[in-house]
């Protein structure tokens, strides 16, 4: 801000990383709005609301808790919410000031299923359905990266979690021979975003490993949580 806003009689909020005008960052579904504010004073830190510029949803970003020093950086983060319609989304103090806004760009709900080379019909509980995949035939080269397309299907629960996809080939000993890492649809479609049947086309390049070599192998594909690396049982 220009000038520090006053929150209460001992507290002032002197900087953020926010913006209000001109070209706003844009969020999808499911995208961490995040904030950095630095503090001054004394006051408990107030919680924030993340919310549509229309009423149509909102959030909390709340306080940290615990004392803090004279001068404090705070980081804030709240998720756009999955059902989230395109517009304009807004973090305000307790006092409606508006401190950050965000353009919301709403993704479609696509709920037909494609059609497939291969079936799987993996439940992972919590999250949703790998109905099936295309792309990879039963003869790979390992002169090419692997490539194939994973479909999935939401399940009726909001996700809170930002899963990460892994597809692996394994060989006869159950070593990686190659793989993919990243978020569904290369980031564009992350778990937290996931709506109740909705359906998610993700492409994968697998890399091959140093130490690959010709034979039989193993193809395997699921979710794990980056922050922990603990895999979303079957």
């Amino acid at each position: 801000p220009s000038e520090p806003i006053q929150v209460g009689d001992e507290l002032a909020l002197i900087a953020h990383d926010g913006m209000v005008a001109g070209d706003l960052p844009v969020l999808r579904n499911g995208d961490r709005a995040a904030l950095t504010l630095l503090w001054q004073g004394s006051g408990n830190m107030p919680g924030l609301i993340l919310s549509d510029a229309e009423g149509r949803w909102s959030v909390v970003m709340p306080a940290p808790s615990g004392s803090h020093d004279a001068l404090t950086r705070d980081w804030r983060a709240a998720l756009i919410p999955a059902d989230a319609h395109t517009g304009v989304a807004e973090a305000r103090l307790p006092d409606s000031t508006v401190i950050a806004r965000w353009a919301v760009e709403a993704l479609p709900l696509q709920t037909e299923i494609p059609a497939m080379d291969q079936v799987s019909g993996a439940v992972f509980p919590g999250v949703g359905e790998l109905i099936g995949y295309s792309g990879m035939g039963k003869d790979v080269s390992l002169a090419e990266a692997p490539q194939l397309t994973l479909i999935w299907q939401a399940g009726a629960a909001s996700i809170e979690t930002s899963y990460t996809v892994f597809v692996q080939l394994l060989d006869s000993e159950g070593r990686v021979m190659a793989q993919s890492d990243s978020l569904p649809d290369n980031g564009a479609r992350p778990t937290t975003g996931w709506r109740a049947g909705k359906v998610i086309a993700d492409p994968h390049t697998l890399q091959w490993n140093p130490g690959a070599a010709a034979g039989e192998a193993t193809l395997i594909a699921g979710l794990y949580d980056a922050a922990t690396g603990l895999r979303v049982p079957l």
